[in-house]
């Protein structure tokens, strides 16, 4: 066991020891050709890549502690997994207080945490801090307990003199001299303990929100997240070098990783490598020819991958493209949940498959089979970014469909993260392929590449038009899931206060950055006054915000410079145009930085107005007011768009008129955006093609095969060509079916026999009847022989 003991030697000497381990952990980790994960003591880290600081830990930072000045250590890049850190208080002698006045000072939960992420979640102190603790000279104690390389438990102690700490604020923790100074452990646990001692400045009162921002900001370097293209099961660097392509954290306009961008040729490559793993001539093991069930285990192996890492996804989604934390939260569940939806599915397939249909002839049995598609491109928008891959991928795979994801180069952090939870699931090489890039560069490429069977596009309707024609050289199945300008439509009779609630989840959920928003709302006059009075009241309360800020706001910031200019511009646009913005309309005032924009109002809106007829993708409400139903259908339908639309109404044969009468895909009754992924999504119009979701996104990769057999087993039962002695023409309900035939000469027969009915005697009318039908039939057979 490796103690730190209570000695205390000078700060700087400590910080040249702990970079001096640094650095020669890295001076050996450089001499192996291939650096692998069981190199590295097993709990301590989680890739190889976990190596790096963020900054020499001897440039310590200058902060401000309650008028005074003290040094805080900075922030390592560091993954402690699979090790317990344990946090107990001892007194001047090291030895541990009772377990009273443990549970009185550290609460009676308990301070224990089996694993510490990358972007530092401290162990769960709950430590009552403050005058009590004064007269205690306790330090604070971590036990952390781990597992060597040779699986070996191993424990690393630090002590920390908190009451020091506290009232003469000179040193900010008691690093001190350890009995194995080669120990990785000690080096672990001296990070532990100032992590531990941020979770006491939070507790003091400090700027937790700009702390858990550095923190974020610390954690998203290079090294610890994949920045290549996975290909064929494999982490590769573009062919020729390919781009440099920078994330930005749109809260505060830093970049936060640089990834690489694919271009035609490593398109090429990634789909190669799908239509291998493809096709059935890949072997007995090809993807497209597994059973379901047997696809549906890695489905949920891959759900359970994500269920595993949701916090850590959730706040790489909420720091790249800006929404709230909790939405994000929300999101990963969904992301979980739809692989598990579609592992069933994927089961019920062998269920379906040769399902018979009746038919009107007993002779042919026939049947239906559902082969998957084939390889998929699966385009991505940056609102949703893994989301929105998984409406894709999760019904694909599940086809037995293989892949080519080109995630958004605004968002592509978590997709990169699911490829590496694919790999850890087990999903054969070429089956999930992700190629980063920009539109030109890999979009487009994609969407025509000859040995795409289908493309399934999630965007703007520009970009879907373009992906369509691309996609038409080859007749590609194509889905396209595009924008939307949905009605909501609120009658006198709705409850202000609920109405008010889903007209602000309907436009501001995810910054407003939806397709589907319902961001047209549409009033009736007799409430109109009183529910714009309570949603302006209530629209001003909403917090704008980092997604990490203690307020927890209800908006972040919209995703990018481009996406910010656009929606103000919007804003001055409906200005000019005669527009009134009741609230919102600008940057708000607390937030200098960042892409963030105020939740906006605007009334005085009519219908030719750019507002009212122009997809925003922002948190932007426009309003109209109507008299009548008629009315009120006509403004709503009045749209190049048909995703969604809402109707908030207690009459509910008001509302089954407006379910029929609405031209959208997507009808919501007094709510606006629940989405699940066992109900079909998708719209009319020029918002887009197909339905995804449900049975219905099944089927979107699935061809369907007609399967007939002819089970009458006698030979030459059937003789349309080769013919036999009789010859009998029916017909039957639903078929054509024809007898045996006359031979040539049966032919020359009847003609013979016919002529010899000339002298038969029969009177002259009935004798010229006969001879006429006989020759028709002698012209048939002859048409027929020939």
């Amino acid at each position: 066991m490796d103690v730190i003991t209570s000695s205390c030697p000078p700060m700087d000497l400590v910080m040249q020891w702990i970079d001096m381990l640094w650095m020669e952990h890295l001076h050996e980790v450089k001499k192996e050709p291939t650096t692998q994960r069981d190199n590295i003591p097993r709990g301590l880290f989680s890739s190889p890549q976990h190596f790096r600081l963020v900054e020499p830990l001897h440039h310590r930072q200058r902060k401000s502690y309650r008028g005074e000045s003290r040094f805080l250590l900075p922030r390592p890049i560091l993954l402690l997994s699979h090790c317990t850190v344990t946090v107990k208080l001892v007194d001047e002698d090291g030895i541990l207080l009772d377990e009273e006045s443990q549970s009185s000072l550290m609460g009676p939960q308990g301070t224990q945490t089996s694993m510490i992420l990358p972007h530092f979640r401290t162990p769960a102190m709950s430590l009552k801090v403050g005058r009590q603790l004064e007269p205690i000279r306790a330090a604070l104690c971590f036990f952390i307990d781990y597992h060597t390389k040779e699986g070996e438990l191993g424990r690393a102690v630090v002590l920390s003199d908190v009451v020091h700490f506290i009232r003469d604020r000179r040193s900010p923790t008691r690093v001190c001299q350890v009995a194995n100074p080669q120990s990785w452990s000690v080096v672990c646990a001296a990070v532990v303990a100032t992590l531990c001692l941020r979770k006491m400045d939070d507790a003091f009162g400090l700027e937790n929100s700009d702390h858990k921002l550095k923190e974020i900001q610390s954690s998203m370097s290079d090294h610890q997240f994949k920045t290549k293209l996975y290909i064929d099961g494999k982490w590769v660097e573009p062919v020729n070098g390919g781009k440099s392509i920078p994330v930005i954290n749109p809260s505060n306009e830093q970049v936060i990783i640089h990834v690489m961008g694919g271009t035609e040729e490593d398109v090429n490559r990634a789909v190669a490598a799908a239509r291998k793993a493809f096709e059935v001539q890949s072997g007995p093991n090809a993807w497209s020819t597994l059973d379901g069930k047997d696809r549906a285990k890695f489905l949920r192996a891959i759900s359970k991958g994500v269920a595993d890492k949701k916090e850590l996804l959730a706040r790489l989604e909420a720091t790249d493209c800006g929404k709230p934390h909790r939405e994000a939260e929300l999101d990963l569940d969904d992301v979980a949940g739809c692989f598990d939806y579609y592992a069933g599915l994927a089961e019920k397939i062998d269920e379906r498959q040769d399902n018979g249909i009746k038919i009107a002839d007993d002779r042919f049995k026939s049947t239906v089979q559902y082969a998957p598609v084939g390889v998929v491109g699966a385009i991505i928008p940056w609102n949703y970014p893994l989301l929105m891959a998984a409406w894709k991928i999760a019904p694909a795979l599940a086809a037995g469909c293989t892949v080519v994801l080109k995630p958004s180069e605004v968002t592509p952090i978590t997709a990169l993260e699911f490829a590496q939870i694919v790999h850890d699931a087990g999903v054969p090489p070429g089956v999930f392929n992700v190629v980063n890039g920009y539109g030109a560069d890999v979009g487009g490429p994609l969407s025509r590449h000859p040995e795409v069977d289908k493309v399934a596009f999630t965007g703007s309707v520009a970009t879907g038009s373009t992906v369509m024609r691309e996609a038409s050289a080859t007749i590609k199945n194509v889905t396209l899931e595009l924008g939307g300008k949905s009605p909501i439509v609120v009658f006198n009779d709705a409850d202000i206060t609920d109405a008010v609630e889903w007209i602000m989840f309907g436009i501001f959920w995810t910054n407003g950055q939806i397709c589907s928003a319902t961001s047209r709302l549409l009033v009736q006059e007799e409430i109109a006054d009183r529910l714009l009075e309570r949603l302006v009241e209530e629209t001003k309360k909403i917090h704008v915000g980092d997604p990490f800020s203690k307020e927890d706001p209800s908006i972040g910031p919209l995703v990018n410079e481009i996406q910010h200019k656009k929606v103000l511009k919007y804003i001055d646009t409906a200005k000019k145009e005669g527009g009134k913005i009741l609230t919102g309309g600008k940057r708000p005032n607390h937030l200098t930085s960042g892409y963030f924009i105020e939740p906006t109002v605007i009334v005085d809106v009519k219908e030719n107005h750019t507002v009212w007829r122009e997809e925003i993708f922002g948190p932007v409400l426009s309003v109209m007011r109507f008299r009548t139903e008629e009315e009120a259908i006509r403004l709503a339908n009045d749209s190049s768009f048909g995703l969604a639309a809402s109707i908030l109404s207690k009459d509910e044969e008001r509302n089954k008129r407006f379910v029929k009468a609405f031209r959208a895909g997507i009808v919501w009754v007094n709510c606006s955006q629940p989405a699940f992924y066992q109900c079909p999504w998708g719209g009319m119009k020029q918002s887009g093609i197909g339905r995804e979701l449900g049975t219905y996104g099944l089927d979107n990769y699935l061809e369907v095969k007609q399967v007939t057999t002819y089970q009458v087993k006698e030979s030459g039962k059937w003789g349309w060509y080769i013919k036999s002695k009789i010859m009998v023409c029916r017909r039957s309900k639903g078929t054509r079916r024809l007898g045996a035939q006359h031979t040539k000469q049966q032919a020359n027969s009847s003609f013979t026999h016919t002529t010899s009915m000339r002298s038969m005697a029969i009177p002259s009318p009935g004798r010229a009847a006969a001879f006429l039908l006989l020759m028709m039939l002698w012209v048939t057979d002859c048409l027929q022989l020939q």
